[in-house]
C-alpha cells in the first residue's frame, strides 16, 4: 500500500522550505524528459571616447524581448515621454530574419519594412497566457513575434496575445537587429533580464567552439512538451 507526502500550505513555510518542498516534488513527480535548445546574443555597442566598440555574447533559453516596454524598465523612457504616442515611443531599428518550415528548412534572408517597433519577442519556452503559437524548445528554431509602432495596418490578419496584437509571426532560425544611425540605440531583456543599450544585435543556435551541433540542455517536465 503506497504512501503520499502531504505538502504543507505554501503560507505557512519560510521561502528555503517552500524552495525545498518544491523541489523535492519536482525531482519525484517530474516524468517527462526533452533536450531544450541554447540560443546566444551577439550585441555591440557603440563606440567609446577611445575608439573601442563595446561587444559581448549573452546566452539565454526561454525568451529575447525589445520594444517600449523594455525600454520604459530600463529607464530610458522619461516620465514626459509616457504621454506620447505609440509610434513616438517605440524603437526605431532595422530587422533582418531567416524564416525557417516546420520541416527545418531555412528560406531565404527577409528585412522587416516596419522601422519603428512596439515590440518585438523572441521565445524558446511557452509561458502561461500566451494566445499567439506556442513555443516548442525541442526544433532549432524561435518564434518571432513582432508588434510595429503602427499596429500592422499594413500587414496581414493580426494574432492576440493575452496582453498584445502581434501584427507579424514565424518561426525564424536567426534574426538581427539594427538601431537607427542617428539614436542611442535600444535595451534588450533576455529571459528578463535587461542590457543595453547596444547598436546592433544578432541572435543565432549557441554552438561550443568546434561543434557544429546547437547547444543543448537536458530538462525534465511535468508533462509532455507537445501536450
Amino acid at each position: 500500500e503506497g504512501s503520499e507526502t502531504a505538502i504543507p500550505h505554501a503560507s505557512s513555510l519560510p521561502t528555503s522550505r517552500l524552495f525545498a518542498t518544491l523541489l523535492n516534488c519536482y525531482v519525484l513527480e517530474a516524468a517527462y524528459d526533452f533536450m531544450v535548445n541554447v540560443y546566444e546574443c551577439e550585441c555591440i555597442g557603440s563606440t567609446d571616447d577611445h575608439g573601442v566598440q563595446r561587444t559581448m555574447t549573452l546566452p539565454f533559453i526561454a525568451r529575447f524581448e525589445m520594444g517600449t516596454e523594455v525600454e520604459k524598465a530600463a529607464g530610458n523612457l522619461s516620465r514626459a515621454s509616457s504621454s506620447k504616442s505609440a509610434r513616438a515611443q517605440a524603437v526605431d531599428a532595422a530587422l533582418k530574419y531567416t524564416p525557417q518550415t516546420l520541416a527545418g528548412a531555412r528560406k531565404a534572408l527577409e528585412t522587416d519594412p516596419a522601422g519603428k517597433y512596439s515590440t518585438i519577442v523572441a521565445s524558446n519556452l511557452p509561458i502561461p497566457g500566451e494566445r499567439a503559437p506556442r513555443a516548442n524548445p525541442t526544433r532549432e528554431s524561435l518564434d518571432l513575434y513582432v508588434l510595429d509602432a503602427d499596429g500592422g495596418k499594413k500587414r496581414g490578419k493580426k494574432v492576440t496575445r493575452a496582453d498584445t496584437l502581434y501584427n507579424m509571426t514565424c518561426e525564424v532560425a536567426e534574426f538581427d537587429l539594427q538601431a537607427a544611425p542617428d539614436t542611442s540605440g535600444f535595451h534588450i531583456a533576455l529571459d528578463g533580464r535587461k542590457y543595453g543599450p547596444f547598436m546592433s544585435i544578432k541572435v543565432t543556435a549557441c554552438r561550443l567552439p568546434g561543434a557544429t551541433e546547437p547547444l543543448r540542455l537536458p530538462i525534465r517536465s511535468f508533462v509532455p512538451i507537445d501536450s
